[in-house]
């Protein structure tokens, strides 16, 4: 293929006020099969798809030159290095071209910014760089290639979009950018003022002078000190970490536009450190300054936990902003800034090799790329998105309590578990070994995938399972767990099988007893408040210590206990998103399901009657399903078994959000594994009748998907009760709008359930009955109602300010917490008005329930709120 090309490949720009047609190039690879057999650069779904993503940003596809790096197809991902001689033709009739067409920015897709060799003005880092890293950002093509000293870009290939939609919104932000920088051949890029080595007494100077109301932002490097972190999070940490003065190498402060400095704690003397030390803290303590950050719970955590300096009045954080204004989008930094800014690509490994200057340097443009985020973000979030974003910037406060306070744990009882657990492990082990005929456990008594897919497909011939990347099935074996649920079924009876099943389930509860408390006791864990659809995620905490506690077996919650003296409480939801879907259904003209729910019936023991009895409730008053509902439910459940309970729940939700049967039957098999060890095969028989019960009581839920459809298709976008506003940028047309509609129609009722919930710890949080306001002695206090209450038992000293009623976790529709059991009536009447909440949704005026129980422990609640 030659490089000469017709009028129909350079496409002469139409008579319309578009970009002029020789001021933008866009770089393929090289031709696929398609577009080489027609002599193009590209050609079929993936040229029109380009085509049409051009068009929709302002770039007219017919008035673009589209050119390959390479003369003609090569193997996918395949590199040919930039002086190979093969290049040396085709790269002088690019250069003549380019000479002759002058192109005033360059767009890069995909694997040919591998010839581009990005470079950036020594204002920037002034270093050659590739890859997909430079996605987004305006560099000057650098190298042995025609485009040298050209203004580029790069985003992804067509090919890639078209397998990944979730690349397509970061792609159009990338066109868009092109459009705009075609304009002129000139890269514009931000000019920084970065200092990483001032004078610790100019260092204080600002600190201690900072102008009261102007906007600070921080960023740290590095995480608590080394002797706060876990033995087994020590050793996962480099050389250069450890032999930090605090493993928090340094902080970089913005105040001004483009400007910032950081403090490099290794460069400075103790005595100067300890004093830049007490200035920085003062300025973290100081309440007349806003703080800007981005994901502020890990930074405040680090500070306030391992140094004792608490960031106060934290007023934006970038990564909650982001999720806020477009939910789908990756929330890392370095996106973002090629969302938001101009800044180009500077995070890469060689910031954290040495943890030198170009630590320092990265950190201070860190922050200057958070204020820059912050500041355009401001400018297209308003309304009820903006009042969401602020009531979501003040439940960090109560979730940074949670991951400071922790929960105070059970080792001995944990060690006991997890001896007998290891004895059961090593029992069933040599028995499915003996089964086997051959070694199956790895060095840590694990069973190995490798050795178990020898043992399973060749030695014993059951049907091969393959792996699934990306929602499509590879031709790599797997004995994951779900391959092992589905050979598992319809051979129940089968020693091997049941024994690898089991064996897998006790690793895991195995895994979940390795969980160690801090030096304190206690147990703590990361949240974050940028979920797609709103819902908290938890992880380990920057301590080591801890897991995502969310995912803890009900039998192993015990290990986790109040505190002496304290009562441990768990509020649910009752029906949670099952209610968001009611009140639409409610909306569209069919009230059955919210007077079920307002009356105290689930729909799941509804359709479970249906299905087990025959009876046709639909003919019956209201009172008389009530009835059957509070009466038979029990008897028939108990007869026919736990399966149909749990597997009416899963179609009821899977039925809400368009899942197909086999997912449902998926699901119970996995969470009733995940819980008991022995999984439930719903039958797809009996699944298509819960269904259809479920759909002959409330037609009011097909009828939603159908608005719903139309809905999305119209605007793209969802307003749930909150005020919160999703963006979705999936495919909403063709036979892909399915995929885009489960996740539309999922959306409101998740995110709705973890408000409510989060409603409840807003109040709990800012009840002022909830503070001790005055202590009259060691064991009187009185509370912001005038409350004197009689406390003892209990170890933590309250002194005013001090919450009675302390939050400690949150699992999406439940809320987890302590107080005192000697003031347990006053408490168990505050929680019930914290759940007290309106939620207007799809114009329904909606409180959602809860069930509320205390006890000794996370998993020993005997008492009801």
């Amino acid at each position: 293929m030659s490089f000469n090309f017709t009028k129909e490949q350079r496409r002469v720009a139409p008579q319309k006020p578009v970009i002029a047609w020789n001021k933008v190039a866009i770089v393929v690879a090289a031709p696929d099969e398609e577009a080489e057999a027609y002599g193009v650069p590209i050609a079929g779904k993936t040229g029109n798809f380009l085509f049409a993503v051009c068009k929709a940003a302002g770039l007219d596809p017919q008035a673009t030159l589209i050119i390959p790096m390479y003369p003609c197809k090569v193997a996918r991902n395949h590199y040919i290095p930039v002086d190979n001689p093969m290049l040396d033709e085709p790269k002088m009739k690019l250069r003549q071209l380019l000479e002759t067409w002058k192109p005033n920015i360059v767009v890069w897709l995909g694997p040919a910014i591998g010839y581009a060799k990005a470079k950036c003005p020594q204002t920037w880092a002034g270093a050659t760089a590739y890859g997909a890293a430079w996605r987004g950002s305006l560099f000057l093509a650098d190298g042995a290639t025609p485009f040298y000293g050209i203004k580029s870009i790069c985003t992804y290939e067509p090919v890639s979009v078209l397998r990944e939609y979730q690349l397509m919104p970061l792609m159009q932000f990338d066109l868009k950018r092109a459009a705009s920088e075609a304009l002129s051949p000139e890269l514009l890029l931000p000019t920084l003022s970065i200092a990483t080595f001032l004078a610790a007494d100019e260092i204080c100077l600002r600190l201690d002078t900072w102008p009261s109301g102007h906007p600070l932002c921080l960023d740290i490097e590095g995480g608590l000190p080394i002797n706060m972190v876990h033995p087994k999070a020590v050793a996962k940490l480099s050389k250069g970490a450890r032999l930090g003065r605090y493993n928090w190498s340094c902080v970089g402060i913005c105040g001004t536009s483009g400007a910032a400095f950081t403090i490099p704690w290794l460069r400075y003397s103790d005595i100067d450190c300890a004093r830049m030390l007490r200035a920085f803290a003062r300025l973290m303590a100081r309440t007349d300054v806003p703080k800007v950050l981005q994901n502020q719970l890990y930074d405040n955590f680090c500070l306030s936990y391992g140094y004792g300096i608490p960031i106060l009045n934290v007023t934006q954080d970038v990564m909650i902003k982001s999720y806020e204004v477009y939910a789908e989008l990756p929330r890392g930094l370095a996106t973002q800034a090629s969302i938001w800014t101009k800044i180009p690509h500077w995070k890469d490994d060689s910031m954290y090799v040495d943890r030198g200057e170009g630590l320092y340097r990265g950190c201070a443009i860190d922050v200057i790329a958070t204020m820059e985020i912050s500041r355009a973000q401001d400018a297209v979030l308003h309304g009820s998105g903006l009042t969401h974003y602020h009531k979501t910037i003040s439940l960090q406060k109560p979730f940074l309590y949670m991951e400071l306070r922790g929960i105070r744990y059970d080792q001995e009882n944990a060690n006991k578990l997890a001896a007998e657990t290891q004895a059961d492990l090593d029992a069933v082990g040599a028995e499915i070994e003996r089964l086997a005929g051959m070694s199956l456990r790895g060095p840590a008594g694990s069973l190995s995938s490798k050795k178990l897919c020898e043992c399973l497909y060749s030695r014993w011939g059951y049907p091969p399972q393959y792996k699934k990347e990306h929602g499509r099935k590879t031709d790599k074996l797997t004995a994951d767990k779900e391959a092992l649920l589905r050979l598992a079924r319809g051979r129940e009876t089968d020693p091997l099988l049941a024994g690898i099943l089991r064996h897998r389930h006790l690793e895991g509860t195995r895994e979940t007893l390795a969980i160690t408390a801090d030096p304190d006791g206690r147990v703590r864990a990361g949240y974050s408040l940028e979920a797609e659809t709103g819902r908290v995620k938890c992880y380990t905490s920057p301590t080591g210590s801890g897991a995502n506690l969310q995912t803890i077996q009900s039998q192993l919650r015990q290990n986790y206990i109040a505190d002496p003296g304290h009562s441990f409480f768990q509020c649910d939801l009752e029906g949670a998103d099952g209610w968001t879907v009611a009140a639409h259904c409610a909306r569209l003209g069919d009230r059955n399901m919210l007077e079920d729910y307002l009356i105290g019936m689930k729909p799941a023991k509804l359709i479970a009657l249906m299905y087990v009895t025959g009876a046709c409730i639909n003919d019956m008053s209201r009172s008389d399903v009530k009835w059957l509902h509070d009466n038979l439910f029990p008897i028939v459940s108990k007869s026919v078994g736990s399966w149909v309970y749990m597997g009416s729940k899963r179609v009821q939700h899977g039925s809400n959000y368009l899942m197909m049967i086999p997912t449902m039957q998926l699901n119970v098999l996995i969470d009733s594994y995940k819980v008991t060890g022995k999984p439930i095969y719903l039958d797809s028989a009996a699944a298509v009748e819960l269904q259809q019960n479920y759909f002959a009581r409330y037609p009011g839920v097909q009828i939603w998907h159908n608005f719903s459809e139309s809905a999305l298709v119209a605007t793209g976008k969802l307003t749930a009760s909150s005020g919160n506003i999703r963006v979705f940028f999936g495919r909403r047309f063709g036979p892909e709008l399915k995929v885009t509609l489960r996740e539309y129609l999922a959306h409101e009722p998740q995110h709705n359930t973890t408000w409510a919930t989060n409603l409840a710890m807003i109040k709990l949080w800012e009840d002022p009955a909830n503070r001790v306001v005055k202590v009259l002695s060691p064991t009187a206090v009185v509370s912001g109602d005038g409350t004197t209450h009689i406390i003892h038992g209990i170890e933590r000293k309250l002194v005013p300010g001090s919450l009675l009623i302390e939050p400690l976790h949150q699992v999406h529709d439940a809320l987890c917490g302590q107080f005192p059991t000697c003031i347990r009536t006053w408490a168990a009447a505050r929680i019930r008005s914290y759940f007290n909440n309106t939620l207007t949704i799809a114009q329904q005026d909606i409180i959602i329930p809860f069930e509320g129980k205390y006890g000794p422990s996370w998993g020993q609640q005997p008492y009801k709120i």
